[in-house]
C-alpha cells in the first residue's frame, strides 16, 4: 500500500512539473504591434502592442530602441482641468500569468525625431530590454 502511495505522488509531481504554464520564469511574447507614422517629416510617432507573460513570474519593461528615432515610454495622462499630457515612464511592470496593453490614449512608445519618411506597409526593428528576460527584438509595421 505505502508503494502505491509513493508512486502515486511521484506521478502527480513529474506531471507538475512537465506543464510548461506553471513555469517560474517570465515568458514573455509580443503581439499587435504597429506603429503611426509622424504627421510631418522630422515629427515624433507612436508605437503600440501588447505584451503577454505566461510565465510565473513577473518582468519589467526597461526600455526601448530603434535605429529609426529616439524612442520612449509614455503615459497618457488627464490633467485635472480637462486637458491631456505624456508623463515619461521610467520601466513597465508584466505581471505574472498576465498582459499589458501600449495603446492610443494610455501607455504608448513615442518616436521622437523621425528622421527619414515613413509610409504605410513600412517596417521599423525595435529592442525591448526586459529586467528578467533581457532584449527582444521586434518588427513594427506602420499603419495608419
Amino acid at each position: 500500500m505505502r508503494q502505491l502511495i509513493v508512486s502515486t505522488i511521484l506521478f502527480f509531481l513529474v506531471s507538475l512539473s512537465a506543464c510548461g504554464n506553471l513555469s517560474s520564469e517570465p515568458k514573455l511574447s509580443i503581439e499587435d504591434a504597429w506603429a503611426r507614422a509622424p504627421a510631418m517629416e522630422g515629427g515624433n510617432g507612436a508605437v503600440y502592442f501588447r505584451v503577454l507573460n505566461e510565465g510565473g513570474e513577473a518582468d519589467r519593461l526597461l526600455s526601448v530602441s530603434s535605429p529609426v528615432a529616439t524612442a520612449e515610454m509614455h503615459q497618457t495622462v488627464a490633467k485635472e482641468n480637462g486637458t491631456m499630457s505624456m508623463e515619461p515612464l521610467d520601466a513597465v511592470e508584466v505581471p505574472a500569468r498576465d498582459e499589458i496593453e501600449f495603446k492610443q490614449g494610455g501607455m504608448h512608445i513615442m518616436l521622437i525625431g523621425v528622421a527619414d519618411p515613413m509610409s504605410i506597409g513600412d517596417t521599423i526593428p525595435f529592442t525591448l530590454r526586459f529586467e528578467h528576460t533581457g532584449n527582444l527584438q521586434i518588427t513594427v509595421e506602420v499603419r495608419q
